[in-house]
Formats: structure tokens, C-alpha cells, sequence
């Protein structure tokens, strides 16, 4: 799942994710901002990159571990609150002459037992940071705010980042259960718009079944420019961008774009 939303520039899980006009693909908004030429890093065209809100929700949902081994199952949206306060964080006291370290709880009882006074006094600056949730934010990471409909139907993001609605897929499917979702695989029709809706896509573009982005190349292919084919001696272990072979998800695209897909543009 991670390897989709991966960084070309530092080949990390992308932070703060944008998606390049030309490509699609995704970067760390603060890796294309170090860039000195106006290069897409990926297929070398002139591009806009713009916040890839979509990517941003479900990386945020990956799950990570504690770099301090506490055990606990955290979600990288969850990771910089989740640091600050960790049971097995170290905290050094701050006050002068005071050299004490210790974990969470042991650190929260030295401030109650040895610095009260310090406590109370900045008691009225300890919720200043506190933000309410703004439920008119479309972006907003929780699914109990907004719910999207395609073809009347209520639908969710899987964990390939496209939508699903669990209806019967419109038309024969060979690689899946016959079903729209509900985590992973092909979608119908209405939820294939609602993926190029969302991610504001080129006209003529479709999302493949591992969630990527595909377009027509020269040689009447879809092609997702993902590196996912280095098995594979007749490539240079590119999906296309433009033409040669491409991979299985981009061939899948090829046989349903005249089919179930075909008036998803229309």
C-alpha cells in the first residue's frame, strides 16, 4: 500500500502530499519546493503541483510504529500528537537547576510534587492550541462529517485510495468477486467517476485497481508511469508513461475502458 504514495525525490512515504498536472504522481510538497527547474522529476514536463488532499487522507491512515517502542498501534496522522506525549518519551524539566528525566507519568508527578507553583501559574496557556473541528472541510478525516454518493449509493474510500460502493460490479469482472469494493480491486462505473471527480482528472484519464492514476499512451494503452514492473526484461521497469508494455492493473484498464468504463467521460 505504501509504495503508492511513495516520494520520487527522497523515497519516502510522501509528506504533506501534492500530485504534478503533467503525470500525476505524487511528491513531498517540500521536496518539489527545493527543486530549481520547473522539471516534473518523474516524466521531465513542465507541471503545477497542487495538495493532493485524497493521498493526504489515506496516507494518514497508514499505520506506523512508535519510535519509542511503546507498543501502541498508531496512524501516521496520528504520529506528531502521539509523540508528544508518549509513555516512553524522556522529558527533561525545563527548570533552572532542575536535571530531571524521566518517562511521562514519572516526569507529570516531579512537576506536580516539585514545581505546583510553575503548574498553576501557566494552567490558563494550556488549551490555547486547541482547534474545533470545522465540519464545512470537505478534507476533514472523518467519514461521520461527509458522505459521497455515486448512482445513489453511499461510498468509501478502500484501501487502494479508490471509492466503492459494494453494489454488483455493471458487467462481467474475471479478476474480482463481482463486486464493487468494499477495500480493494475494480469499481463500477458511478464510483470510477467519482475516483476522476475527486482527484480533478485530465479528461481521458481512469484509475486502475492498485488506485493509480492511468491515461492513454501512443500505442492506445493506459499506462500509470509506476515503477511496479522490474521483473520484467522488456521494460525498464516503468509502467509506460507513454508506450511499450504495461502492467496488469493498466491492462485490466485497457479491456474495461470499452466496456463498463466507456461513458465514464460521456
Amino acid at each position: 500500500m505504501e509504495d503508492n504514495f511513495i516520494c520520487a525525490i527522497c523515497l519516502e512515504v510522501a509528506d504533506a502530499a501534492v500530485e504534478t498536472s503533467c503525470c500525476h504522481h505524487i511528491f513531498c510538497e517540500s521536496c518539489l519546493d527545493r527543486l530549481q527547474d520547473n522539471a516534473c522529476p518523474t516524466c521531465r514536463a513542465r507541471y503545477t503541483a497542487t495538495p493532493s488532499f485524497l493521498a493526504r487522507r489515506i496516507i494518514g491512515g497508514l499505520e506506523i510504529e512508535c519510535i519509542y517502542n511503546c507498543g501502541i498501534k498508531l496512524t501516521r496522522s496520528e504520529k506528531k500528537s502521539h509523540e508528544l506525549t508518549c509513555p516512553k518519551k524522556v522529558f527533561s524539566c525545563s527548570a533552572k537547576a532542575c536535571g530531571f528525566e524521566g518517562t511521562r507519568d514519572a516526569f507529570l508527578n516531579h512537576l506536580h510534587t516539585e514545581h505546583p507553583d510553575a503548574l498553576l501559574k501557566g494552567s490558563s496557556k494550556l488549551f490555547e492550541d486547541e482547534v474545533p473541528i470545522d465540519a464545512s472541510n470537505p478534507y476533514v478525516n472523518n467519514d461521520r462529517i461527509k458522505t459521497l454518493y455515486a448512482a445513489g449509493h453511499p461510498v468509501r474510500l478502500g484501501e487502494t485510495g479508490k471509492y466503492y460502493c459494494m453494489q454488483q460490479l455493471d458487467g462481467h469482472c474475471s479478476c474480482c468477486n463481482g463486486y464493487c469494493g468494499p477495500t480493494n480491486g475494480c469499481n463500477c462505473s458511478s464510483c470510477m467517476k467519482k475516483d476522476v471527480d475527486v482527484r480533478v482528472l485530465p479528461r481521458g484519464w481512469l484509475v486502475n485497481r492498485d488506485g493509480a492514476p492511468c491515461r492513454k499512451g501512443t500505442t492506445g494503452k493506459y499506462y500509470c508511469g509506476r515503477r511496479v514492473m522490474t521483473d520484467d526484461r522488456r521494460t525498464d521497469g516503468y509502467c509506460g508513461p507513454t508506450n511499450g508494455n504495461n502492467c496488469r492493473a493498466c491492462r485490466i484498464i485497457d479491456k474495461k475502458s470499452t466496456t463498463r468504463y466507456a461513458n465514464v467521460w460521456s
